[in-house]
């Protein structure tokens, strides 16, 4: 937590249990929730999905084909990660494309 505060990311603390963090997270258009045995993911609002369209379709519109990569890559994230109830497995082929995309 240290170190995303020290990059002036909000980090919100909650009670444990996926019931708890679920809740804070809602709070927030993009937030991320885990514990330590495995449950937790991503959660994207309805705003910032409305925004990483309009991101994507200005981004066309203008042939800025990395800013249109860009909010691809985020639009399938919200979609790779299960936001209903959290999801290891994905949440772990996530890291694995992200890593990937890093090589």
């Amino acid at each position: 937590a240290t170190f995303v505060r020290g990059l002036g990311v909000p980090v919100a603390i909650a009670k444990t249990g996926v019931k708890f963090l679920h809740h804070v997270a809602l709070d927030y258009d993009i937030a991320a929730y885990f514990e330590a045995n495995g449950h937790g993911t991503l959660l994207f609002s309805d705003v910032a999905t409305n925004a990483l369209l309009a991101a994507k379709a200005s981004a066309q519109a203008e042939n800025n084909a990395a800013a249109a990569l860009a909010a691809s890559r985020l639009l399938w994230a919200r979609q790779l990660v299960n936001q209903a109830v959290g999801d290891a497995l994905s949440d772990l082929l996530l890291v694995e494309a992200i890593l990937a995309m890093k090589q």
